[in-house]
């Protein structure tokens, strides 16, 4: 549904897993923060922007909890979040998420690539969006 641009019909199901799941496994067991993240890119898909950042911002505190803040995991939901502050225009604190986001990735010995590759990406368009161009160009 999210592929198709199915917005509300993708976010009704998961709201109804996120609920069936909180009621037999608890509010903050993994499977639900991972049903939460699916529920993140379809609120940014439909321009849902605070309900998106609020849910970024439960993810990244839990993450942070649960493995003491240096996992990918949390650099990745910040990359994340960062993408979206800059889509609103919000690029100081989007630059602030990706740095962040970036040089946790590069200190994080088992990461994807990808991942690293997707938050210097980031972090690069919103340094040329605020004006610094030889940065960006750099990353």
């Amino acid at each position: 549904m999210r592929a198709k641009s199915q917005y509300a019909s993708a976010g009704d199901y998961i709201i109804r897993a996120i609920r069936t799941l909180s009621a037999a496994l608890g509010p903050e067991d993994p499977i639900i923060m991972k049903t939460r993240h699916c529920l993140v890119h379809i609120c940014h898909g439909a321009d849902r922007y605070e309900e998106a950042e609020d849910i970024f911002r439960v993810l990244i505190s839990y993450y942070s909890y649960n493995t003491g803040g240096g996992h990918a995991q949390v650099f990745i939901v910040s990359s994340h979040l960062s993408n979206m502050l800059r889509v609103q225009k919000r690029r100081g604190e989007a630059e602030e998420h990706a740095l962040r986001a970036v040089l946790g990735l590069e200190a994080v010995h088992s990461v994807d690539v990808k991942h690293l590759l997707n938050s210097k990406r980031t972090l690069s368009t919103i340094l040329g969006e605020r004006g610094h161009k030889e940065e960006s160009s750099k990353i």
